[in-house]
């Protein structure tokens, strides 16, 4: 499987769900140069993010807890740092502040959809460029599992902290409130990859069904969320209250 059906694989499913959330709009139509900026803020910090988690891999965590000598793969309480502190800290907030310092700022961030809308597609965009990566490292195995489930698995993980950002961004008020969402997507982001984690090392099925069901329960939150919030969209474009 070459490059370019690597790069088929990791985009389609990315524009396949944006498209189903600017189609089920029902109000204001989104900016196609808005929605493209959010999607290429959140393939851009996917670099940064990588070298940082490689940093943080090679060198600060061997000189914390191995005295500079590389930590085993398997050392459970390893991957319990890198999935949290390394991976769950680190993705998450990139997405964030791939929102927070592009489209979050524009006129067209306006409706209590768009925070859902907007964060999902910085998601998406996030996962299509991990996705290309992961694909070019570990080849076609993993291409047909990562194309379904890790683009749903960003946005869900993701679509809180961006439900609470367009309430923050006109009541400063939901200052904290968005970082408690930003914790809760870290812990979720954290909690899917050590049930993946403990499947790939042991093979029990049972990883795979609750890491399913946490997935499935995120991914209701935020279809329900957006549909909730497309209501009141539909009814009036101006119901928040601007301090």
């Amino acid at each position: 499987m070459n490059e370019t059906l690597y790069f088929i694989f990791a985009i389609i499913p990315a524009i396949a769900w944006i498209n189903y959330f600017y189609r089920t709009d029902k109000g204001e139509p989104e900016s196609i140069k808005l929605l493209l900026i959010a999607f290429f803020m959140g393939a851009l910090v996917v670099i940064p993010a990588a070298y940082i988690e490689i940093f943080v891999t090679k060198n600060l965590l061997p000189s914390l807890f191995f005295n500079g000598e590389p930590i085993p793969t398997t050392f459970f309480p390893y991957f319990i740092l890198f999935s949290f502190i390394v991976v769950a800290i680190v993705e998450e907030l990139f997405k964030y502040l791939s929102l927070r310092f592009s489209v979050y700022y524009s006129d067209g961030f306006n409706e209590y959809s768009d925070g859902i809308i907007y964060i999902v597609t910085v998601a998406l965009g996030f996962a299509a460029f991990e996705n290309f990566l992961y694909f070019l490292n570990f080849g076609p195995d993993i291409v047909v599992v990562r194309s379904i489930f890790t683009p749903l698995f960003h946005a869900s993980a993701s679509a809180i902290v961006g439900h609470y950002m367009i309430q923050m961004k006109y009541s400063k008020v939901y200052k904290r409130t968005v970082a408690f969402a930003l914790m809760f997507s870290m812990i979720i982001h954290f909690l899917y990859n050590l049930l993946v984690y403990n499947f790939s090392s042991s093979g029990n099925y049972w990883y795979v069904i609750i890491a399913s069901g946490l997935l499935l329960l995120s991914a209701k939150w935020m279809f329900d969320k957006f549909k909730e919030a497309e209501e009141i969209d539909e009814k009036c474009w101006d119901c928040i209250n601007k301090d």
